[in-house]
């Protein structure tokens, strides 16, 4: 069995409009539970965008600010 204090920090993205919004939210409410786990879990929700918006609409204000909280939470852990 994984040991839970090992799980990274963790970062879910939802649409607002998807119809799986609610496996990812019930995903992070998962993590969050474990006892021992250390990492951070957090949820971002994209209010009125739909499954794969970033794919559909690459260039659209919602993707950017995607690619902007991507890329913040993975310079999160640079030193």
């Amino acid at each position: 069995m994984a040991e839970w204090s090992q799980f990274p920090a963790v970062i879910v993205f939802v649409a607002g409009l998807d119809l799986l919004k609610e496996r990812g939210v019930t995903y992070a409410e998962f993590l969050k539970k474990k006892k021992g786990v250390k990492s951070h879990v957090k949820v971002v929700e994209a209010e009125e965008q739909v499954h794969v918006y970033h794919v559909f609409h690459p260039e659209s204000e919602a993707t950017r600010l995607l690619q902007n909280q991507m890329s913040d939470f993975i310079n999160s852990f640079r030193k």
